[in-house]
C-alpha cells in the first residue's frame, strides 16, 4: 500500500483514484471495484451480489445496495442520516461513495474529480450517465455506516458540505440538460439565505404596529409550508409519524447550513481560494 502525496490537497476522490488505479496496474484482469470508506462495513453476500449483476448487465456502469446506520438510536441525527441512506431502489441517478464500479466505466470518464472535496459521487455519476452508462440500486442490504454524530455542531457541519458540493456540481455541470444541482443552489439559497435575511430585518425594523412584521409572518408560514410538505412526501414513503416529523423539522433546518455552503463556495471561488475539506467527525 502507498501513502498519498500530501503536497497536493488530499481529498476523497484523490484517495479512491489512487485505490482503482493501483488495482489495475497490479491485476490489469479484474473487473469491478468496491468502494468502501473507513466507517462503513460490507454485509456478508454484497460482494457476490453486487458482482453478479454488473456481470449480468454490462450497460450498467455501478451497483449499489441498501446501506443502514449502525447505531441509529445513538442519537437523533444517527437516525436521520439511517432515514436519509432509506431511499429508493431501482435504476438511479447517483451513488454513494460505497458502491460497486466497472473497472471500464471508470476508465472510460477518467474516475473521480480529484479537486472535489465533497460530491464527488454525484459528479462521476453525472459523468458516466452523459456517456451512456447506468447506475442500479438493489433491493438487497451492502453494508452498514458508523457517523457517530451526537451533536448538533457535527449536524451542522455536514450539512455545510453538503451546500458546498451543491454549489460545485451546479458550476461544473449546471448547464447540462438535467441542470446539476441548480434547483438545490436556488434551495438553499432562497429557504436558508433570504427568508432568515426578511425575518431577521423584519425583527429589526418591525415595531408591533409596523408593516414589517408580515415579513417575519410570511418567512415563518413559508417554512411551515415547507415543512409540512416534507412531511406528508415521508408519510407517504411509509416512515411513522414520529420520523416524519423530525426529518421534516431537520430538512427545513437543513437550508441554513446549505446557503452558507454554497456562499462559501463562491465567496473562495472569486477569491480564487482553495475550500479546504469540511469534516463533521470529531467536532464533538
Amino acid at each position: 500500500m502507498e501513502a498519498l502525496d500530501l503536497s497536493m490537497p488530499f481529498t476523497a476522490a484523490r484517495a479512491r483514484n489512487a485505490g482503482w488505479t493501483k488495482l489495475l496496474e497490479d491485476s490489469g484482469n479484474v473487473d469491478c471495484v468496491q468502494f468502501v470508506d473507513g466507517d462503513c462495513t460490507l454485509s456478508p453476500g454484497w460482494i457476490e451480489c453486487g458482482a453478479k449483476f454488473l456481470q449480468s448487465n454490462p450497460d450498467y456502469a455501478a451497483v449499489c445496495g441498501r446501506l443502514r446506520e449502525r447505531e441509529k438510536d445513538n442519537s437523533i441525527y444517527n437516525r436521520l442520516l439511517d432515514m436519509e441512506w432509506d431511499v429508493p431502489v431501482g435504476e438511479t441517478a447517483s451513488c454513494g461513495g460505497i458502491a460497486m464500479f466497472r473497472l471500464s466505466a471508470l476508465q472510460s470518464v477518467g474516475g473521480y474529480n480529484p479537486m472535489l472535496i465533497a460530491g464527488e459521487e454525484p459528479d462521476l455519476c453525472l459523468r458516466l450517465r452523459l456517456n451512456d452508462w447506468r447506475i442500479m440500486r438493489l433491493d438487497v442490504d451492502m453494508g452498514e455506516h458508523d457517523a457517530a454524530m451526537t451533536c448538533f455542531r457535527q449536524w451542522f457541519q455536514r450539512a455545510k458540505r453538503t451546500g458546498h458540493a451543491y454549489a460545485e456540481g451546479a458550476a461544473l455541470h449546471g448547464n447540462t440538460k438535467n441542470r446539476h444541482k441548480v434547483r438545490d443552489v436556488y434551495s438553499g439559497l432562497i429557504w436558508g439565505g433570504l427568508m432568515p435575511f426578511i425575518a431577521v430585518v423584519s425583527i429589526l425594523l418591525g415595531t408591533w404596529w409596523s408593516w414589517a412584521w408580515l415579513g417575519l409572518f410570511f418567512t415563518v408560514a413559508c417554512w411551515l409550508l415547507l415543512g409540512w410538505r416534507v412531511y406528508r412526501s415521508s408519510r407517504r414513503r411509509g416512515w411513522s409519524a414520529v420520523d416524519a416529523r423530525l426529518f421534516s423539522l431537520f430538512c427545513v433546518l437543513s437550508k441554513v447550513p446549505h446557503s452558507l455552503g454554497i456562499l462559501e463556495y463562491w465567496r473562495n471561488r472569486f477569491l480564487h481560494r482553495q475550500t479546504p475539506l469540511i469534516e463533521y467527525k470529531g467536532s464533538a
